[in-house]
């Protein structure tokens, strides 16, 4: 794809119709080729959730879904209704970069709405997805339940809305900082929902009850403990911006376990998502575990993904809204708009265990992660910055100290 080709600051869109729409990323510094498809497919995957990080950057009204402001423009490039379509690649070039780039089969447009979003509660029907295109079907199974479904790659017509908009009111119900990114330049996955531990837990009934067993795999926990030493190991060795694009990186890290899986923590936080819960417990419910929460829309998601898109969301975080160069849990820091508060519980130096569960509920599918010892306590710090394992007493693998026995 041209777009990418040498791997520029800005995308190449000489051969791009002006039709269509381009998202494009730039990560430098990155000294090698990867080494396996695998490997760039992650890649893509960790730069398509930033694109979709921007929705943060503008306050889209929800009953209106008009596209009023261009800041947005990478998510909005990737929910437009009338895109069909898409490509993408990535690449490295001898110049120690990383490129990435998608193109869309179409364009949102400035002030019109991104998609029909229809009656509170309505799902999508046949009726609903032949307005965007003729033929098109509902499809109500898997990971693309309420999406609708056709094997056009372009609209042959651009539909009629049938009322018009005479004013648009944006939501003011809380400010939301710029969204960041660690990518240079930029011209999948709705918005989950986020929650803090201050607020009332409320419950709803669950919609399917899965045996514990059948949920958490084996393969699950696996995952679980790779993403989280992965995600901590890439910390520890000052490789994660800390805040938006043109800070410097988060320090690196003195004191950072390696963490390990634990049964009673699954059995503490299968409990609680068995309760179909909306926010995080009462601390006083648990006052020596952590806790981070998600809620992931649908409840055809695997579960696998689910967790996979619950500790993405929680570590990107860090992205968005960084912390004090100190790496101190403060007050102020845990109630600031958008406070990256599951992001320090994952990082916490001192935690070394997490256990994890997952239901289905009516409003989605639940994850709960506890920790132990807990995290984000006043005036503690998330970690040591100084001398990448400094403080660990035996070996360190990766920036990691060695977990403890107990």
């Amino acid at each position: 794809m041209t777009v990418v080709r040498d791997c520029p600051s800005d995308p190449d869109l000489t051969h791009v119709p002006a039709d269509k729409s381009v998202n494009y990323a730039i990560r430098r510094h990155v000294e090698n080729a990867l080494g396996s498809d695998q490997a760039y497919a992650d890649e893509m995957e960790v730069v398509i959730a930033e694109w979709v990080n921007y929705r943060f950057d503008a306050n889209l009204d929800i009953n209106t879904v008009i596209y009023d402001d261009e800041i947005m423009k990478p998510y909005a490039n990737i929910i437009y209704n009338e895109t069909l379509a898409i490509g993408c690649t990535i690449m490295w070039c001898s110049s120690k970069r990383l490129a990435a780039a998608c193109v869309y089969s179409d364009k949102p447009k400035l002030g019109e709405p991104l998609y029909d979003p229809g009656k509170k509660g309505a799902k999508c029907s046949g009726k609903s997805c032949e307005k965007v295109i003729e033929g098109a079907k509902c499809i109500n199974a898997n990971d693309l339940e309420g999406l609708c479904g056709t094997d056009m790659k372009q609209s042959p017509t651009k539909p009629t809305t049938s009322s018009t908009t005479t004013t648009t009111t944006k939501s003011t119900s809380r400010t939301r900082p710029k969204r960041t990114k660690s990518t240079t330049k930029t011209t999948t996955s709705p918005t989950t929902k986020r929650t803090k531990s201050t607020k009332t837990t409320t419950k709803s009934t669950a919609t399917t009850t899965k045996k514990n067993s059948e949920v958490m795999t084996q393969a699950v926990r696996d995952r679980i403990i790779s993403m989280h030493n992965s995600y901590r190991s890439t910390l520890a060795r000052g490789l994660v911006r800390n805040g938006k694009e043109g800070n410097p990186n988060c320090p690196t890290a003195m004191n950072m376990y390696r963490m390990r899986y634990d049964m009673t923590l699954e059995s503490e936080a299968q409990t609680y998502a068995d309760s179909c819960p909306t926010a995080e417990s009462l601390l006083s419910t648990r006052p020596y575990s952590g806790e981070n929460i998600e809620i992931i829309p649908g409840t055809s998601t695997p579960y696998l993904k689910a967790i996979e898109s619950a500790l993405q969301e929680w570590w990107t975080q860090i992205l968005r809204n960084g912390v004090n160069n100190k790496m101190q849990y403060t007050e102020y820091l845990e109630n600031k708009p958008n406070a990256p508060t599951k992001f320090t519980q994952m990082a916490w130096a001192n935690t070394y265990t997490v256990g994890c569960g997952l239901q289905r509920c009516s409003h989605g599918t639940v994850v709960v992660c506890r920790y132990k010892p807990r995290g984000n306590v006043y005036t503690h710090y998330i970690y040591r910055p100084g001398q990448m394992c400094g403080s660990c007493t035996g070996s360190c693998s990766e920036g990691l100290c060695p977990t403890p026995a107990n």
